[in-house]
C-alpha cells in the first residue's frame, strides 16, 4: 500500500506536527522525541523542517547502513510474522495474560503493558476487545517502501540532536557512530535494554531526555 510507504509516513507527520503548531499559536516544539521508527521519521522531518523543533532526541531509531536493500529480508520476514498476530481478545484481561507471555513484552515494565491493553486496544463486537492497529497496516509498514534517506536527513539536521542507541538492540554500534557523526549537532549516548527500553524502563529513558534538556540538572548519571 503506498499510503504506508516511509516517505508518505513522513509527510504525514510533518503535516501533524504543522497543524498542531498552528491550533496552538506555537512557533514550534520545545522537542521532538521518537523511538524506533518514529525516531526516524522524526529525523526527517527535522531536517526538512528546521523550524519546527528545538531539539530532539532519538531513541534506538531504525537506521541501515547506507547502500543496503533495506526492503529485503528482514522487512519481508517481519511483515510476515506481523501479518499472524493475534488481534481479538474476550477482554482486556485475557488480552494481557496472553502478551505478557510472549517474547516481545516478557520484559516490559508493568505500567507499560497495562497502558499498551488500555490504549492500544478498543472494544469491538460482542464485548470482545481488539488491536486499533491492525496486523495488516503494520506488515504493510514493514515491507512497504522504505523511500526515505536517513543518512541524507542527517547530513541536513540543524538542530541538536540526542540519539540513545539501546545496548541489546538491533543495529550495530558502528552504524549509529557513522550515521551521528553527520549531523551537525549530534550526540550518542548508550542506554542499556533491548530495543523496546522505552517500555523496558521508562523511567530511566525519560529522566535522560529530560536531563538532556536541562542541563543543568544533569548529575552525571
Amino acid at each position: 500500500m503506498e499510503n504506508f510507504g516511509w516517505g508518505r509516513l513522513a509527510f504525514d507527520l510533518a503535516e501533524v506536527a504543522e497543524r498542531i503548531l498552528s491550533d496552538c499559536g506555537a512557533d514550534r516544539f520545545a522537542l521532538g522525541l521518537g523511538h524506533s521508527f518514529g525516531g526516524s521519521l522524526t529525523t526527517v522531518v527535522a531536517a526538512r523542517h528546521p523550524d519546527f523543533y528545538q531539539r530532539i532526541v532519538l531513541v534506538d531509531p531504525v537506521v541501515f547502513p547506507p547502500n543496503i536493500d533495506v526492503g529485503s529480508s528482514r522487512g519481508s520476514e517481519l511483515a510476515l510474522r506481523t501479518r499472524r498476530r493475534r488481534r481479538r481478545w474476550n477482554s482486556r484481561a485475557e488480552a494481557r495474560e496472553f502478551l505478557a507471555g510472549k517474547p516481545l513484552f516478557e520484559s516490559w515494565n508493568p505500567g507499560s503493558l497495562d497502558l499498551y491493553i488500555g490504549e492500544g486496544l478498543r472494544d469491538a463486537e460482542g464485548g470482545t476487545v481488539e488491536l486499533k492497529c491492525a496486523p495488516e497496516v503494520e506488515a504493510e509498514i514493514f515491507g512497504g517502501p522504505h523511500d526515505i534517506d536517513l543518512h541524507a536527513a542527517a547530513d541536513r539536521l540543524a538542530v541538536p540532536a540526542l540519539v540513545l542507541r539501546a545496548t541489546q538492540g538491533n543495529f550495530p554500534p558502528e552504524v549509529y557512530v557513522d550515521w551521528v557523526a553527520r549531523m551537525k549537532h549530534g550526540r550518542l549516548v548508550d542506554i542499556e535494554g533491548g530495543h523496546l527500553v522505552p517500555m523496558e524502563d521508562p523511567g530511566r529513558v525519560a529522566q535522560v531526555v529530560l536531563d538532556d534538556c536541562n542541563p543543568s540538572t544533569n548529575r552525571g548519571s
